[in-house]
């Protein structure tokens, strides 16, 4: 069995330097995944943020039904090596009629095939959906329409 992929093209906007751009997105091996989302999740209870009904069977998908409002509470130096992690999980097609070619995109090498900040952040949230297995656009969506309906601030992240 192969791991999940997606390609991911960067959207033709004026001005945007990364526009057409194409990534090769990559699931994360079980073990590594599964490491990750334990790591996300000693970290959010290190930062006291209260997690509810998160069992560990749940991975990646149930860290982010805790709420993603609760992220905020987390320090940059506990998040930083996570965060990195996700863009591991990314390569670069610098060449549009070979996907073979592919350069891994480690913090180190994401400057030299990435010249955009809002790139950098769509491929994590890409990464994060690819294992999560939901739209992070879509449960932040769902979010911010909660809030300002001052109605429950958790965000259904369920694919159905």
């Amino acid at each position: 069995m192969s791991r999940k992929t997606l390609i991911y093209q960067v959207p033709a906007q004026e001005g945007n330097r990364d526009a057409g751009k194409r990534f090769l997105i990559e699931e994360m091996p079980a073990t590594r995944a599964e490491r990750w989302a334990m790591r996300a999740l000693l970290a959010l209870m290190g930062g006291n943020v209260e997690l509810g009904d998160i069992r560990p069977g749940h991975g990646m998908a149930g860290l982010m039904s805790a709420g993603l409002e609760k992220l905020a509470a987390l320090n940059w130096e506990t998040v930083q090596p996570l965060y990195d992690e996700l863009l591991e999980c990314v390569y670069a097609l610098p060449k549009p009629d070979n996907d073979a070619v592919r350069v891994r995109l480690t913090p180190a090498q994401a400057d030299t095939q990435v010249e955009e900040i809002s790139t950098l952040l769509a491929l994590r949230v890409e990464a994060l959906g690819l294992h999560v297995g939901f739209s992070l656009g879509d449960a932040l969506a769902t979010l911010i329409a909660r809030s300002a309906a001052g109605t429950s601030p958790n965000a259904s992240t369920s694919p159905s």
